[in-house]
């Protein structure tokens, strides 16, 4: 019986360790990511607007209640909507972040980069698509704290679409 050396080569190592990183989510190391246009660490501006469109969802609830029975109801539980798919996809966002981050070796970023730069591109444009989609909302309801509530979320859905725009791989 022939015995054989364990012996790993980096590319086997490298090939190893990227199933066990992806399934790994621990902390964000920001000196990855690289933007000119936002000098704080993505996680922070990722984890912070996402905290605050689950406060825009609870938000435009809240309205929808007082609102039963109504166009009313609609047009906020619409922006509710808005606001949660935003939250999912800030949430998806920081976890591809996450996974890019604690991925050690040079080879396994090189080839996962392209697969979230793609998958960033497409949380901005469905961003864009929010932003229109609250647009038309806010244009039909009557309730001033349902329009300027939708137009604050409105101007935030901008600034995370720039901030997905901005967010770079190194």
């Amino acid at each position: 019986m022939t015995r054989y050396k364990p012996h790993l080569s980096l590319k086997l190592a490298c090939s190893l360790l990227l199933p066990a990183a992806l399934l790994t989510l621990a902390s964000f190391r920001s000196a990855y990511v690289v933007s000119a246009q936002t000098p704080q660490s993505f996680d922070r501006v990722v984890r912070a607007k996402h905290k605050q469109f689950i406060e825009y969802q609870q938000d435009f609830d809240h309205f929808g209640e007082s609102g039963i029975g109504t166009d009313e109801y609609h047009y906020a539980m619409d922006l509710a909507k808005v606001a949660g798919d935003t939250e999912h996809s800030l949430s998806a966002v920081n976890t591809l972040l996450e996974i890019y981050g604690d991925l050690s070796c040079p080879e396994d970023r090189a080839n996962v980069a392209p697969l979230i730069e793609r998958e960033l591109g497409y949380y901005s444009k469905m961003i864009e698509l929010s932003v229109k989609e609250a647009n038309l909302t806010i244009a039909h309801t009557q309730m001033p704290g349902v329009a300027a509530e939708g137009t604050r979320m409105r101007d935030d859905l901008r600034q995370v679409k720039g901030v997905f725009d901005s967010i770079k791989l190194r």
